[in-house]
């Protein structure tokens, strides 16, 4: 089926961070939690807006308290992530 979608071979996050929306399904303790946390690092690190939520949390509250200071303000800021700026502000 995927292959009909045209999804083809191996893919990475460099080919998921092209989507709007990603659906990542395992089991338990298959490492998404992980995997999505270190990219939003990485991402973050490189002054990209990456923002982690937990979906159960956010069930029962809104994105802005569930983001840290420094991600609040960039968020409020329009995604101002440039690592240098961020040191000084």
């Amino acid at each position: 089926m995927l292959a009909r979608i045209g999804w083809r071979g191996n893919f990475g996050w460099d080919e998921l961070l092209l989507s709007q929306r990603v659906i990542m399904v395992s089991e338990a303790g298959a490492g998404k939690t992980y995997e999505c946390q270190a990219q939003q690092a990485r991402l973050w690190s490189a002054g990209e807006p990456a923002f982690f939520l937990e979906l159960a949390t956010l069930s029962g509250s809104s994105v802005r308290d569930m983001l840290s200071h420094e991600e609040d303000c960039a968020l409020t800021r329009g995604y101002d992530l440039n690592p240098k700026q961020r040191r000084s502000s």
